[in-house]
């Protein structure tokens, strides 16, 4: 394990969240708990829900401290990584991320100094499962083929002529309407 590397995964929100989510998906207690302390945190309580019945059964809500959800996030004990829970709490903090508008109640309370304190194991066991967060991917290149799949063939490697055509097409097509 690489210190640098658990530093960077708790540096920023989404490595904050990806942390957070683990053990929330590792941990009911966690869960709950930061269900709780996140609806205080959030810009906009209520507005997000994640899925029908996500929210914990409970008469009134509690009043939480940052300390009693790092407490509880403190609580789980070290076991193997799971990749399966891994991909699960990726998913979710993909899904969740918001970056056209400030960070939600969960983001707020991962970055709280105790919760932050807090999630550093799970930080170490995280990158442990991860690819090594260091390496440039620079020279490795990506692409999303949106065509349909009977359509599929070389992308083009153009992309200024590509864009040219596509301009001309939206100005005709202007034209024409």
């Amino acid at each position: 394990m690489v210190p640098d590397q658990v530093d960077l995964l708790l540096r920023g929100v989404r490595g904050r969240r990806l942390c957070l989510e683990y053990a929330s998906l590792v941990d009911e207690a966690v869960r709950t708990a930061v269900f709780w302390l996140a609806r205080g945190h959030d810009p906009n309580p209520g507005t997000l829900l994640r899925m029908i019945g996500d929210v914990p059964d409970r008469r009134e809500d509690p009043t939480l401290t940052p300390q009693e959800v790092a407490t509880s996030i403190d609580r789980i004990p070290p076991m193997p990584t799971r990749k399966g829970t891994v991909r699960d709490a990726l998913r979710a903090t993909v899904d969740l991320a918001r970056y056209w508008q400030e960070p939600d109640g969960s983001d707020a309370v991962a970055s709280l100094p105790p919760v932050r304190r807090a999630l550093r194991p799970i930080a170490e066991r995280l990158v442990e499962a991860l690819p090594d967060l260091s390496v440039s991917r620079a020279a490795e290149q990506w692409a999303v083929d949106w065509r349909a799949l009977g359509e599929s063939g070389p992308l083009p490697t153009d992309p200024a002529a590509l864009l040219a055509d596509w301009t001309t097409s939206v100005r005709l097509e202007e034209e024409r309407a």
